[in-house]
């Protein structure tokens, strides 16, 4: 946690670069310990969290650079892994760029809110699919040797305060949009309720949850080396991930969150399972939300999944040049997504004010904008449903800081005498990663409660520059 006396800084638990030697001797001397039973080695835990409040992504990278030589001379076979916060690809960019690049050989993050994220919003998954390559994106660009190293999620979980249904919900969701995505390793937080409240897989008491059962369901079915074939649309609003394993292929669906369940084709009598639930027998079932497997897949089903066919919402998002909701009679996501700030589970960062109502965060489509620096305009609209009274609303969005956000210059204001109000900033440094699962959201100027307002539209475009 370095809190050792060696450690020279100015305040405990806090990166000692001003001790580089004694740095190199500790990771010495724990590669001596660990060399035959362990193969790699994670740098600090979650940076920039547990550094100190002045230090910056090059004191980060000074203590990879360091580590990375130190365990080398040990045994040059040990795996050095940088890491990061939640998604926090825009940190790790800068580290790279402060001395780190070439000087590791797998990545960690911990994405606690974009799985959260999976089960509040109509973009969760996308969000979610596209954090590795987003990741390789950044590497290509940074450390082009080290573009195609393993990616580990050492952390990854979900509350069962919510309801334990949820927690199982969302654990399948990790690992087979883990499998879809590349992930080497998936280590759910944690087995047993511990310190970080009732993220188990069992209560501290040992009892199983559901979320036990439904991560046995993907073993017993799913084996040790399953193989992603594809994706396949099996209705408007669910999608179904065929693997290919040792039995033969299975597919786990669901339909979007907040969606009514969907009936769908299976197109031929199929064995089927909610985890947890006994395996039943159907040609057409009833898919929502909650993921289901299903053991014995069409052949044209794998057929189209292993077609390689483009998503259609990617064809749509790249060709297009602006995405907006719009909060009507009948929401309307287009591009642009609203995600629940009260689902957001955020390990060290602030989060936004508002409630889910407000429609206070959002998340762009990583089709349409993600990683790169575009000139883009935001423009939102809201209307009064409070008492009289000023409103005001900055802008945080994403943006290559230690931190990995920015507020925009201005505010939208509504005068007491108003009932609707419009704003649009110009940003050229937006840099859209979904660090916490989101791109950019509307902060109250008001300090104790939600402001009394309610978004009506809001857009995204891109701007020439």
């Amino acid at each position: 946690m370095g809190s050792p006396a060696w450690n020279t800084q100015d305040e405990p638990r806090t990166l000692p670069v001003n001790n580089l030697q004694g740095w190199a001797r500790y990771v010495t001397q724990v590669a001596h310990r660990a060399k035959g039973w362990a193969t790699h080695l994670e740098v600090w835990n979650e940076p920039p969290n547990g550094t100190g409040a002045k230090q910056t992504p090059a004191d980060y990278a000074r203590i990879v650079r360091t580590t990375h030589s130190a365990a080398k001379a040990v045994d040059n076979r040990f795996q050095v892994g940088l890491a990061a916060k939640s998604a926090h690809i825009l940190y790790l960019e800068q580290v790279i760029k402060a001395g780190a690049r070439g000087q590791f050989d797998y990545v960690v993050l911990h994405p606690y809110e974009s799985l959260n994220g999976t089960m509040r919003s109509t973009g969760g998954d996308r969000i979610f699919a596209s954090i590795v390559p987003t990741l390789r994106k950044m590497l290509a660009k940074m450390s082009p040797t080290r573009r195609d190293v393993p990616v580990f999620f050492t952390e990854i979980g979900a509350t069962s305060e919510l309801g334990e249904r949820f927690q199982a919900d969302a654990l399948i969701k990790a690992y087979v949009l883990g499998l879809v995505q590349g992930v080497s390793v998936i280590q759910w937080f944690e087995g047993m309720d511990g310190d970080s409240g009732p993220l188990g897989l069992m209560d501290a008491a040992g009892n199983p949850r559901q979320a036990f059962h439904a991560l046995a369901a993907l073993i017993r079915y799913l084996g040790r080396t399953p193989t992603y074939q594809g994706r396949v649309a099996l209705g408007t609003q669910v999608t179904g991930h065929v693997f290919s394993v040792n039995g033969g292929p299975v597919m786990v669906a669901w339909g979007k969150p907040m969606m009514a369940p969907q009936r769908v084709s299976l197109q031929q009598p199929s064995r089927w399972l909610q985890p947890g639930s006994a395996v039943r027998s159907a040609a057409q079932i009833v898919v929502g939300p909650s993921p289901v497997l299903v053991l014995d897949v069409a052949d044209s089903l794998v057929a189209a999944a292993r077609s390689g066919a483009p998503d259609p919402v990617d064809v749509e998002m790249a060709r297009t040049d602006e995405v907006f909701i719009d909060f009507g009679t009948r929401l309307v996501e287009y591009g642009l997504y609203v995600v629940s700030a009260q689902g957001l589970d955020v390990y060290g960062g602030s989060q936004p004010r508002g409630t889910p109502d407000t429609g206070q965060v959002f998340a762009v489509d990583p089709a349409f904008l993600c990683y790169d620096a575009e000139t883009i305009e935001i423009t939102v609209e809201i209307e009064r449903t409070g008492p009289r009274g000023r409103i005001a609303l900055r802008l945080n969005y994403e943006a290559a800081t230690p931190r990995g956000f920015k507020t925009a210059g201005g505010a939208l204001v509504m005068a007491p005498a108003a009932d609707t109000a419009i704003r649009s900033w110009k940003i050229k440094d937006a840099r859209f990663v979904n660090q916490w699962g989101y791109g950019f959201a509307l902060v109250s100027e008001c300090q104790e409660c939600p402001p009394g307002h309610r978004v009506k539209r809001i857009s995204v475009r891109k701007v020439l520059a």
